[in-house]
């Protein structure tokens, strides 16, 4: 139990691990020995930890344990273990051990791990900030989506390829002869559905995924929709039957609607400027090395020593 409480608080207090970066020890400066001086909760032969790096690195920390800062005793024995961890860290960089290659590329991981939060805080989020949607936005985005807004189900078959290129081919295949649409699901669709002959039965509205179903609600009866593409491949859907209920009233969905628009604006804010800044530096993602991520070293096996002399 003892080593387990032990695994918890070193994962608690991750946070507060960058400390140790500045736990070298400098000489107190005269001018702020007053009322100004930082408080030193904890020190050692080698640095010092005080309340105001404590309080910069405990908004970071879970809110559960936040909470749990409340408890003398949990507060006592999370500071402990903060001075503790920096004293090691001292004692490790005393040894030479922040130099070993394997230590050093992940003290940069986490380092450019805080750097990238604090731009994204101070550059990014600024931004963000600004962005609005307005009420002429919300009511367009209704008008043009009701049958989002609109209760319903249909009965249709659908055709799944790999390919957008096999798709094409397909649909005009299909579209020529909508007979054979269920005999061409069957040979060439990946979907388990193929064979039925591609029938999905019916469904309801929100029982399918999102990019598949915007497109099939749009179909009239015995419409061919065109190629599209979903996270599972390249779609070709027929609807064959449809029953819909009215749209909910715009005032009703308002509120839902606009907070959906305003998050998407702000994720494509916040993606086009890391965009920019990724062509501003020249980012090159290097696609064909990445089998190398995520090899283990293998430790190296002496040999086996060589076998005896016969008789022996």
């Amino acid at each position: 139990m003892k080593q387990s409480k032990k695994l918890v608080i070193c994962c608690v207090i991750a946070p507060f691990i960058a400390l140790s970066a500045g736990c070298k020890k400098t000489p107190a400066d005269p001018a702020k020995q007053g009322a100004d001086a930082p408080t030193v909760i904890a020190e050692f032969d080698g640095g010092k930890l005080t309340a105001e790096d404590l309080n910069y690195a405990i908004p970071h920390l879970a809110p559960m344990v936040q909470q749990q800062l409340q408890d003398p005793a949990q507060k006592e024995q999370l500071v402990s273990k903060v001075a503790e961890f920096m004293a090691l860290a001292s004692a490790a960089r005393e040894k030479g051990y922040d130099k070993d290659p394997e230590t050093k590329a992940m003290i940069d991981f986490y380092i450019n791990q805080i750097l990238a939060q604090t731009y994204f805080t101070k550059e990014i989020e600024p931004q963000v900030a600004k962005v609005a949607v307005s009420d002429e936005e919300v009511k367009k985005y209704y008008d043009e989506n009701k049958a989002e807004f609109s209760s319903g189900k249909m009965k249709a078959r659908h055709i799944l390829v790999d390919t957008e290129e096999e798709a094409r081919a397909l649909h005009a295949k299909v579209v020529a002869a909508p007979d054979t649409f269920s005999t061409v699901a069957k040979e060439k669709s990946k979907c388990p559905s193929s064979a039925n002959g591609g029938n999905l039965d019916w469904f309801d509205r929100g029982q399918m995924a999102p990019e598949f179903e915007s497109v099939a609600f749009a179909l009239n009866k015995g419409q061919i929709s065109e190629p599209f593409q979903s996270r599972f491949g390249w779609h070709i859907v027929i609807a064959d039957d449809k029953t819909e209920v009215d749209a909910t009233p715009f005032e009703e969905v308002k509120e839902g609607i606009k907070q959906k628009m305003l998050a998407e604006k702000k994720e494509k804010i916040s993606e086009d400027t890391v965009e920019a800044l990724k062509k501003q530096k020249n980012f090159v993602l290097h696609k064909d090395k990445l089998d190398k991520v995520g090899v283990q070293k293998t430790p190296e096996v002496p040999p086996m020593p060589p076998a005896p002399p016969a008789g022996q």
